[in-house]
Order: structure tokens, then sequence, then C-alpha cells
């Protein structure tokens, strides 16, 4: 079904809504209801396929969206970055630091940690870089504001995680509707080779873990730490989610420094399974769309 889905978007058959429509209808064993959309993931595809999303391909774009952070006033929680390539040709390792992330801006799971660039085989690196800047994102999932971002290798420098919480930089989600931080959803111990990670959930500001939150397939034990930065990060997602009235906003801290890492408008692309019905229609409970401009 997966290729099937993929070949009709890429021949633009079918459209994105039907698409994206259709993998909801396959995740969740019914269509989604735009004419009364009730949960968070309905009304963020309501707001893919009803509204102006010029701006969410400029937030989305991993390396345009650094613009935004500094018109925002927060260049400061901005990564160091060594390069920015649309022909993977003229990167030039022997300038770059020993380590560093390699990342496409407009995907999934096409991300590099280099810890050691005398390990890695040019070539070889090279031939991964230019098959992921062919690979057409955003028409598999029925994410059409993904296919206006123009695909780029970005590199940047390289945050080390804190091995005594997680295998992976920590990842602290801020989901933000109206304009308010609702809730951090945390990410842990990804493995991006094989698209997994540990998922929880904490109230605000209390962090206060929610495991009820969360649905049976993706609850954990073990607890985050609070960071130390937590109110810091709640302020520059507010900050961040001012022009949207839907965004997850991503950070990671080390070393009691906050860092970006980035905006997501269609989490999972509407069909995210992590929290129950019971959240997914409070969240959309809380998601006022009523006042929102027609733009697409």
């Amino acid at each position: 079904m997966e290729k099937l889905i993929k070949f009709l978007i890429e021949k633009r058959i079918l459209s994105f809504k039907f698409i994206s429509s259709l993998r909801y209808a396959l995740k969740f064993r019914k269509w989604p209801d735009f004419k009364e959309p009730r949960t968070i993931n309905e009304k963020l595809l309501w707001l893919e396929f009803h509204t102006d999303t010029s701006q969410w391909t400029e937030c989305s774009d991993k390396n345009l969206v650094r613009k935004y952070i500094k018109d925002k006033g927060l260049e400061d929680i901005l990564t160091k970055q060594y390069g920015v390539y649309y022909d993977v040709d003229d990167i030039k390792f022997n300038k770059l630091p020993s380590s560093f992330v390699l990342k496409t801006n407009n995907g999934y799971g096409t991300v590099l940690l280099i810890k050691d660039k005398t390990t890695v085989n040019e070539l070889e690196l090279k031939a991964k870089l230019k098959q992921w800047l062919k690979e057409p994102f955003g028409y598999k999932t029925g994410e059409p504001h993904y296919t206006r971002i123009k695909p780029c290798i970005v590199i940047e420098e390289m945050l080390v995680a804190d091995p005594s919480i997680s295998s992976s930089l920590v990842d602290y989600k801020f989901w933000c509707l109206n304009g308010k931080v609702e809730m951090c959803f945390v990410c842990t111990d990804r493995d991006i080779a094989h698209h997994s990670a540990t998922f929880c959930a904490y109230t605000l500001p209390d962090w206060t873990r929610r495991e009820d939150w969360m649905s049976p397939k993706f609850k954990s034990e073990g607890n985050i730490p609070k960071p130390s930065k937590l109110q810091d990060m709640m302020r520059y997602a507010e900050i961040l989610s001012t022009d949207f009235p839907l965004v997850r906003v991503d950070f990671y801290e080390v070393k009691e420094k906050v860092y970006f890492g980035e905006m997501t408008f269609t989490s999972n692309g509407g069909r995210m399974a992590y929290f129950t019905e019971e959240v997914l229609l409070e969240m959309g409970g809380r998601l006022d769309i009523s006042n929102i401009k027609h733009g697409s």
C-alpha cells in the first residue's frame, strides 16, 4: 500500500488531501472530519488544507527557519551552522571540524551524526546525500507545505547528549495552541537508523509526568529530570508560536544552554497515535479555529 501511495502522489494522480485522508483512514479506521474537526489530528489537517500555509513552508525548512528565529530576536538559541549546500559536490570535508551533523532541510530521519570525519568514506557519504536530495518529501505523507521547500544539505555543530539521561539528545517538544504552551512531549533514546525512540508527556510548568496521556503502545518507564531552563524554553516557544494557531516547537538543553531544534505543524502527518483518544480530543478542543480565514 505504501508503494502505491508513493506512486500515486509522485504522478500527481490524486490530491494531497485525498492521500492525507487515506493515510489517516488506514491508521484510525475512519476518515478525518473536515466539516467539524474535533481531535488535534483533524484540526491540523484542516489547517493544512484550508488555510494559507506559506509560512509553514519557511518555518519547516531547517535552513530558512533560522531567519525566522533571528527576526524574533532569538538568534542566541541557534546552533552553529558550518554550511548550506544545494550541490553535494560543493561540500569541502577538509574544511569541516572533526565532528558535525549532516541533514536535509526538508525531511524526517535524513540525519547523519558524524562523530569523527576521518572514519567516513566521502564518496559513499556524498552518494547518500545526493539520494536524499532526490527524495520528494511531502508527497508520500500528504503534506504539501513540505513539497515547496527547495532541498539542500545543512551542516551544523554536533551537540553532545548526557548519557546519564538519554543515549540521544533529550528532545523537548512544546505543543503550542493559539500562542500558548500546553504541554511538553519529550523524546529520548532516539535511534535514527531504526526510527525508534522513547516518549513521555509532562504538564507545565510543574513538570508532572502524565503516563496516562500516552496510548498503550507508547507507554514507557522512567522519568526525565525537569530541565534547568524550562521557563526559558516555554517563553521561547510562545514567542515563536505567536504567528500560528498550532505549532510544536522543539528545543535541546546542553550544559544549561537552550538550543532550537525545529518547528513542526503536522506532527506525524496528522496521524499521531502517541496520545490517547481522550487527549487528542482535549487538545483539539483547546485549539480554536473558528475565526481563522480560509487561505487555500
